[in-house]
């Protein structure tokens, strides 16, 4: 789930939480401790679009260098 602050027409946060979906389809947020190796991976793919994920609680959230 993308999670965007916008200030002045200006995207000033981007951030990502995971959730999947169970046999009855439904959707189960999840904890980002859950996500571990999901986590990893994407911080491994990231590095060459120049960017870092942060953890903060259980929102994984992207940093552009400038």
């Amino acid at each position: 789930m993308l999670h965007v602050a916008v200030e002045d027409a200006a995207i000033v946060r981007a951030a990502f939480s995971f959730v999947r979906h169970n046999a009855r389809n439904e959707t189960i947020p999840r904890a980002i401790a859950a996500e571990q190796a999901e986590v990893d991976q994407l911080r491994c793919l990231s590095t060459r679009f120049g960017t870092t994920l942060q953890v903060e609680g259980d929102e994984v959230v992207v940093w552009r260098k400038p």
